[in-house]
């Protein structure tokens, strides 16, 4: 059998990926929703356009193993690091909401492990620092992300639990002030 060529190869993935997105849905990107706001839908159609020009550079980096930092960048540029992030901090707002980022991450999928760096900082932190966190915090650390200069994540482990958050045992208690 004869051995592909590194370009081949790369071809050969960038051919795989355009079919597999045109296998769903009959060609669709992604099928909208009545509900959907026409913020979302245009999301929609600009992330689908995104995902159409960086299909062969993502093909590339999965092939060689690296991170697309460039395609990162380029998502922030794009703003969609802020689609959970209030305007008041540099986001989109409730403009889009979970729903936009639910639809940031059924197209970046389509470009391969470049989604785990947007989910993991939308869905694993900054939700959580949206509700959760304090003036100062939001303050500090919202406008970062909404511009793609911090990513971040929720780490979580305990032995014996892994990562099943709904298995911790661990405790924080309050004792003079000071948790323990």
């Amino acid at each position: 059998m004869k051995k592909l060529t590194h370009k081949k190869n790369v071809r050969f993935i960038i051919v795989l990926f355009r079919f597999v997105r045109f296998s769903f849905n009959g060609g669709v990107f992604v099928e909208t929703f009545p509900w959907w706001t026409e913020s979302q839908k245009k999301l929609a159609e600009e992330v689908e356009e995104f995902v159409e020009e960086n299909a062969p550079r993502a093909a590339e980096a999965l092939w060689t193993f690296e991170n697309p930092e460039d395609i990162v960048k380029k998502v922030a540029e794009k703003g969609w690091f802020g689609t959970l992030i209030p305007e008041e901090y540099g986001g989109m707002g409730s403009e889009v909401g979970v729903t936009g980022a639910c639809i940031v991450v059924e197209g970046l999928a389509r470009l391969g492990p470049l989604t785990a760096t947007y989910s993991t900082t939308c869905f694993g932190g900054t939700h959580q620092l949206v509700r959760l966190g304090t003036p100062e915090q939001k303050e500090k650390w919202l406008p970062k992300i909404a511009r793609g200069e911090q990513l971040n994540a929720l780490c979580l482990t305990e032995p014996f639990v892994g990562s099943d958050a709904a298995g911790v045992t661990t405790r924080a208690t309050r004792v003079r002030g000071v948790y323990n």
